[in-house]
């Protein structure tokens, strides 16, 4: 996960979503939207990733 970009961006992310099958630069969104280019993400999979970028950046703030 690389930082913030800042403004309501709250991560960049890369994601393996299929054995083998990696998104990178994934852009997750303070609001709830994940951008990822030449890719379309259904809700069920973004709700997944936010729990994970969330989960992530409360552990490193906890450290």
């Amino acid at each position: 996960m690389t930082p913030s970009y800042g403004g309501s961006e709250l991560a960049r992310v890369s994601i393996e979503v299929a054995d083998g099958v990696r998104l990178h630069e994934v852009k997750v969104m303070q609001s709830g939207s994940v951008f990822a280019r030449n890719a379309t993400l259904d809700r069920n999979a973004i709700n997944q990733i936010l729990d994970l970028v969330k989960g992530a950046r409360h552990e490193r703030l906890a450290s």
